[in-house]
């Protein structure tokens, strides 16, 4: 017997099994955001579909139907990026249009009778 305590080679631990949780995090986060972005005509962008319910200078009453990704069907007053935008317009229209979101409001930036 040996009177020396006997030693246990020390373990060091690895950083590795976390790194290649956060590299998959990665790659799942890019390619989730692949598919919204597919989904999604540009950045801050949606189409959508309704019925004008009024017609004013600047703005456009839609009660339009559910936007995926920004917000439940219901009617709500839109501006328009143009005034020509709303030529030949008339409540009752059924409409497809393109919102785009600024930093104080979402604009439809275009706007065509179906």
């Amino acid at each position: 017997m040996s009177d020396s305590p006997s030693e246990e080679p020390v373990r060091q631990t690895s950083s590795r099994p976390w790194l290649v949780v956060a590299m998959l995090l990665l790659v799942l986060g890019l390619v989730t955001g692949g598919l919204l972005m597919a989904l999604t005509p540009a950045k801050g962008t949606w189409r959508a579909t309704g019925v004008v319910e009024e017609v004013g200078q600047t703005l456009v009453l839609i009660r339009h139907e559910t936007i995926p990704g920004l917000m439940e069907g219901h009617s709500m007053d839109f501006f328009v990026e143009s005034k020509n935008l709303l030529d030949g317009i008339r409540p009752g229209d059924r409409v497809r249009f393109t919102l785009k979101s600024t930093p104080n409001t979402l604009l439809v930036v275009r706007l065509e009778k179906q």
